[in-house]
């Protein structure tokens, strides 16, 4: 590259004060992790979970329509998902952001020295750092710097260079700001002829990617969700760039026609994985929120705005339910549910998503806000002891039942016992009242353990917060009528009425034995017995044991399930992990194999090289010897004609 000459170094010594008001330096490299950093409020990532197959093609755009969104409002740190599930990967990039922010400034110093051939070396390398980047939100400045990489050609007086350089921007980006202070009227009017062509270009670009569904962005412009088709390109080579939650973010230079780009496994995907089937098993159940909390930690988000996704039996529609869950303590900031266009960005989309961004739900005193079924603020913790206290109620009622029958059968030797037998009849009476006592006891305790239990379950039985109907149901309690209208309304629980019935018939079948009232009062434990359906208290009881055998059958169900889910997630990670390393052999195999061809090749043509110049010296050396024959012989022969002229004189 040749330096300037002393003209078009005066020119531009006249120019590089305006270096700085340039469209490189006026609008400096920005990187994406400083527009991130400027937001001070909670990392939120976005996660959408395919409820069946008709819905995973929703997912790149709930992902693009929420990210968009959480951005505007100005309230979060929002992560893109090809950052979040690629962490390493997303670094990388930055890295490469910052470097290239380097190099535009090292080419601003230099074309301060008046050094274009250091200003076209950095500017060329900060463009191709950029390309290897996000290029969906760093398309700006690396068309900016690419600008002024052609700008740097221009001062030096290489034309034909930045006419390729122009060619190529104007391809990607018609809008491109050329400032008439860096290219003279010659290229400016190549610029205006160049875009003119961009303006009626016929190509198109079909992009697909595997899996379907991603977000493309074609020349920094987000086009869709693939398969998509761009149309009105040039013939030139386009950045293009995919992205798909769970997967690496991919990145081409592709030409007009039809391209597949193949997504990646991402190093968090396992993880994604996870808990997208521990969701899908249970989407309104607490597992849902602990899946979700789960990958959240592992993402290092504050917060998961989730979208759980099916399709609607009702039209082309997809019935959606979306929190936004607080990943310390899984409080649900936002929660709606909705029936939307299926896999459409539509007005009603928008306002969805916009209405959980807008503000914080409160929480229920300190502890967090849940929405599944079944369940109010805390309604989890309360359901199961709940239903603990139940089964002990349950368990209390039979030792109250057997340990009332052996006071029962106390209280019959007593009083078959002949009152002369003192000692004897005494004895009997005493363990009568004994028994009696703790049947008493244990069944006040069933009692109170029931009405505890059922107003916990009661109280946790809303399906939210906002729920008002199961409040008004514990309040009745309060007033003495839920009493004796619970059992009506939960016939499964058979503990309250053994809570009433021993106090309307203990004292009255025993008043008549005068000579012993000590011993009437306690045995009417008694009658108890007879009240208690055998063959209902053994069914409930077959009844619980099928359901608690029910329970672990599922939960037993679940661990393998779950089990399955990771050893096919580490199957598919050992997969891809090989796949790499396949491509990277090959890769590798095929660079060796080049260079071997490119060595041979370079061998080869230095043997030619050789034989050629060998062929020529020995020519030259041929035609130096018959020059010097000839020569002789002209010389032999003069001298012989000197000789005749001689002799004849």
């Amino acid at each position: 590259m040749r330096r300037p000459g002393p003209f078009s170094r005066a020119l531009i010594a006249a120019l590089v004060g305006g270096v700085c008001a340039g469209p490189a330096a006026a609008r400096p490299l920005v990187l994406p992790t400083q527009v991130v950093a400027a937001s001070s409020g909670a990392r939120l990532a976005v996660v959408v979970v395919p409820l069946d197959a008709p819905s995973r093609a929703t997912q790149g755009l709930l992902e693009a329509l929420a990210e968009d969104a959480a951005r505007a409002s100005g309230r979060f740190e929002v992560v893109a998902v090809a950052d979040a599930f690629d962490p390493q990967a997303a670094s990388e990039r930055a890295a490469k952001v910052e470097a290239a922010a380097a190099r535009v400034a090292a080419g601003q110093a230099a074309l301060g020295e008046l050094d274009t051939a250091k200003g076209v070396e950095a500017f060329g390398e900060a463009v191709k750092q950029l390309k290897e980047t996000d290029t969906g939100r760093t398309f700006d400045e690396l068309a900016r710097a690419w600008v002024m990489k052609a700008a740097s050609h221009a001062m030096g007086g290489e034309v034909p260079p930045a006419r390729q350089e122009i060619e190529r921007i104007v391809a990607v980006q018609s809008a491109a700001e050329f400032n008439a202070e860096f290219f003279p009227p010659e290229l400016l009017k190549f610029v205006e002829q160049q875009r003119k062509l961009a303006h009626n270009a016929k190509g198109e670009l079909t992009v697909r990617t595997e899996p379907a569904g991603a977000t493309v962005w074609v020349n920094g412009q987000r086009r869709g969700q693939s398969p998509v088709t761009v149309a009105g390109l040039l013939g030139s080579r386009h950045l293009v760039a995919a992205s798909l939650g769970g997967h690496a973010l991919a990145l081409a230079e592709l030409p007009p026609g039809e391209a597949t780009l193949d997504l990646k496994p991402a190093a968090l995907r396992p993880a994604l994985v996870k808990a997208i089937d521990l969701v899908s098993k249970a989407p309104k159940g607490p597992t849902r929120d602990q899946a979700l909390t789960a990958l959240g930690k592992t993402l290092k988000v504050d917060q998961v705005l989730a979208f759980l996704v099916k399709k609607s039996p009702v039209g082309e529609q997809s019935e959606v339910t979306a929190l936004r869950l607080e990943v310390l303590d899984g409080h649900n900031a936002a929660w709606a549910t909705a029936t939307l266009p299926l896999g459409t960005g539509s007005d009603a989309s928008r306002a969805f998503v916009d209405s959980l961004l807008a503000a914080d739900a409160p929480r229920n005193g300190k502890a967090p806000l849940t929405h599944f079924e079944g369940d109010a603020s805390g309604g989890s913790g309360k359901k199961v002891v709940g239903i603990a206290l139940l089964g002990v109620a349950a368990g209390l009622v039979v030792a109250g039942i057997a340990t009332g029958a052996i006071g029962q059968d106390r209280y019959t030797q007593f009083r078959a016992t002949p009152q002369v037998q003192a000692g004897i009849s005494q004895g009997l009476a005493n363990e009568a009242r004994a028994y009696g006592g703790v049947s008493l006891a244990t069944l006040i305790g069933a009692g109170a353990a029931a009405g505890v239990g059922t107003f916990l379950l009661v109280s946790s039985a809303s399906p939210g917060a906002p729920a008002e109907e199961p409040e008004k149901k514990p309040a009745g309690k309060r007033d003495g009528r839920a009493s004796k209208d619970a059992p009506r309304k939960e016939p499964q629980r058979p503990v309250e009425p053994t809570k009433e019935e021993p106090k309307k018939e203990e004292p009255k079948k025993e008043e008549p034995k005068k000579e012993e009232p000590a011993r009437v009062e306690e045995p009417p434990k008694k009658e108890e017995p007879a009240r208690v359906d055998p063959k209902e208290e053994k069914r409930r009881k077959a009844e619980e044991a099928k359901e608690a055998a029910r329970l672990k059958q599922e939960e037993a169900a679940r661990l393998k399930e779950e089990a399955e889910a990771r050893k096919k997630a580490d199957a598919d990670e050992k997969k891809a992990r090989a796949d790499e390393a396949r491509r990277a052999e090959e890769e590798r195999k095929k660079q060796e194999a080049e260079a071997r061809a490119a060595k041979k090749a370079a061998e080869a043509k230095k043997k030619a090289d050789d034989e050629a110049a060998a062929k020529a010296e020995a020519e030259r050396k041929l035609k130096e010897e018959e020059d010097r024959k000839r020569k002789a012989a002209e010389e032999k022969k003069k001298k012989e004609e000197d000789h005749d002229d001689l002799r004849n004189y």
